[in-house]
């Protein structure tokens, strides 16, 4: 059909347009190609437009806003590829996670117990990637991605517990108290680290002294590889100085420390107290440190003040197993199937003076839920201020809303999670305890920051047992694995707007069943049984995962 003759005097102001002035109108359009396919046929100088690469450039960035930060392990992509093609890639690629469309590319044996611990490498040997993994008979395996074993090593005398690794190095925790670091060019041990020595300074350690080693739950190298954060199951966190051999440069007590001996040493709290919360992990971004573990709350802390905790954030599971910080977003996985995602930049007032700086893409957002309190300092649970701070007049010793609010603030205080007293164990001074998620005020609302919660299908029947590994991938996903013996992708994206902060159940699967091999097989004569997972690690391109079955399991979604 011929177009109709243009109106005498008529300008065409669209095809009119200076080139950059159109690139950055098209490049709007980036959330949807669909939209830039249109735009295509409105006129010729927008068709060119939309073949050049800096409109598909703009719309890659505007589309996928993490895309400086993404981690891919020898991806099929060439690096010279033209942003067209880059922004078809990436589509794929978030297609196949979301429709568990994978391929197991590699079953990599060689642990002779539970795999604990694994990690996605970006190089190996000069390769395109590879894998590493820590398990319970105390030794690190390294593979590259064609399933060659470059490295085996026995570091350790018993359970590796934690695992991580960037460019250069892995550094290892396990249940004898030391943090082993390896460097992979020479495969050689560079520093053996005894973070969980509780002998007392002017004893040296001992490895026939294996009681007084306490357990390494969680490593982190920070970035550039010159420090690192350890913690401890004793609530110890360090964070140490790789480039010398003195002191930690600061250490965290997550919990309140035990009083020291009278003969000037620490004091030896490696037996587990009845009572005394334990330290499962932590993670470090810029000064922030947060601590999890037997506990209903996270633990914030600054570096810039002594390692001082200036807020808890209260959480619905009785404890917590892994934690992942991809900052501003923070995930948790716990007992009994939790699974919780928070978004840090929804903090306001003085706790998030207290943060770093927020990344440019993390909005504000209207805030939701939780608690702060500063350290050393207990919370009424009405007012969700520290305790000793000026109230507003009329409102002297009750709640919010006069007494009907003081008896809904006790109610909510006998709601709290049972926390114990370390005055009562000999600790000092008494902890502060998380406000009660239904104990809301005008202090403790504007602090919420909850943003998805698996609690909805939990109620709905779903039993995954203990979340023991969650990690935060790029698109507004999280991935976890738990006891039940299953990788379960949840998104976070899916939330928004929703009356409550529920993540969305994306595919999940069984990596043993997928190898009857490696299941559990049932007398009864019923189908094979999953076998529980342990930990995984995930990057745009690849997803690690081992468990009990001592094999570690490598797919693709290219």
């Amino acid at each position: 059909m011929s177009q109709p003759p243009a109106e005498p005097g008529a300008v065409d102001f669209v095809a009119r347009l200076p080139a950059s002035l159109t690139t950055e109108v098209l490049a709007k359009l980036g959330g949807d190609p669909r939209d830039l396919a249109a735009a295509a046929s409105v006129c010729r100088g927008w068709r060119d437009a939309v073949a050049e690469g800096d409109v598909w450039a703009a719309a890659y960035g505007m589309r996928f806003p993490s895309w400086g930060a993404e981690q891919v392990l020898a991806p099929r992509l060439p690096p010279n590829a033209a942003w067209r093609q880059r922004y078809r890639w990436r589509l794929r690629l978030d297609s196949n996670w979301r429709q568990g469309q994978r391929r197991l590319q590699r079953v990599l044996h060689g642990h002779a117990a539970w795999v604990n611990a694994v990690r996605l490498l970006p190089s190996v040997a000069g390769s395109g990637g590879g894998v590493a993994s820590g398990g319970s008979e105390g030794a690190v395996h390294v593979w590259g991605l064609d399933g060659e074993l470059h490295l085996s090593s026995n570091l350790h005398q018993q359970t590796v517990w934690t695992l991580d690794a960037d460019a250069r190095q892995i550094a290892t925790g396990a249940m004898d108290g030391y943090i082993h670091l390896l460097d992979l060019g020479s495969e050689t041990v560079t520093a053996r680290l005894p973070v969980g020595w509780r002998g007392g300074a002017a004893l040296l350690p001992d490895e026939a002294s294996w009681e007084q080693y306490e357990v390494v739950t969680s490593v982190q190298l920070l970035p550039g590889g010159q420090q690192l954060l350890a913690g401890c199951m004793d609530g110890l966190m360090q964070l140490i100085d790789l480039r010398c051999s003195g002191a930690p440069a600061q250490q965290l007590h997550w919990v309140a420390p035990p009083p020291a001996r009278a003969d000037g040493a620490a004091g030896l709290f490696w037996r587990r107290r009845r009572g005394v919360p334990r330290l499962a992990a932590a993670r470090c971004h810029d000064h922030l440190v947060v601590g999890a573990g037997d506990a209903p709350a996270l633990s914030l802390h600054d570096l810039r003040a002594g390692g001082s905790r200036f807020a808890e954030l209260a959480l619905r599971a009785p404890s917590v197993f892994s934690l992942d910080l991809g900052y501003p977003l923070l995930a948790t996985g716990g007992d009994g199937g939790h699974l919780e995602v928070w978004d840090l930049s929804r903090l306001s007032g003085s706790v998030a003076a207290a943060l770093p700086a927020m990344p440019q893409r993390a909005q504000q957002a209207k805030p939701r839920l939780v608690c702060s309190m500063s350290a050393g300092s207990s919370v009424d649970a009405g007012l969700g201020s520290p305790a000793g701070s000026p109230r507003p007049q009329g409102q002297q010793g009750q709640g919010p809303a006069g007494p009907a609010g003081a008896q809904q603030a006790q109610q909510a205080q006998q709601a709290l999670p049972s926390w114990p007293s370390p005055a009562a164990e000999g600790h000092g001074a008494a902890r502060p305890r998380p406000c009660a998620a239904g104990a809301s005020s005008a202090a403790s609302a504007s602090l919420d920051c909850l943003v998805g919660s698996n609690e909805g299908h939990l109620q709905r029947g779903l039993h995954p047992g203990c979340v023991y590994s969650v990690r935060l991938m790029a698109g507004g996903r999280a991935i976890s694995a738990d006891h039940g013996g299953f990788v379960r992708l949840w998104g976070v994206d899916e939330a928004a707007g929703a009356g409550a902060p529920t993540l969305a159940a994306l595919p999940a699967f069984a990596p043993s069943v997928e190898d009857p091999a490696a299941a559990m097989v049932d007398p009864g004569g019923g189908p094979p049984r999953p076998v529980g997972m342990h930990c995984l690690d995930a990057c745009l391109t690849h997803l690690a995962v081992a468990g009990r079955d001592s094999v570690v399991r490598l797919y693709t979604y290219e």
